[in-house]
């Protein structure tokens, strides 16, 4: 069975995905179980990851 994912849009910058952190935490709250997708630069992938959000 494949996971079930949740993609998220909107994080242009290294401010904005700072700002998203509590929200992406709220999607990993209601949506247990799902891979949250960050649709971001890849140069911002080890500070989402850090994040413990995605």
């Amino acid at each position: 069975m494949t996971t079930p994912r949740v993609l998220v849009l909107r994080a242009l910058g290294l401010g904005d995905l700072l700002a998203g952190v509590p929200a992406l935490r709220a999607l990993r709250r209601g949506f247990p179980g799902h891979e949250i997708v960050l649709a971001a630069p890849a140069d911002l992938a080890p500070v989402a990851e850090a994040s413990g959000a995605v």
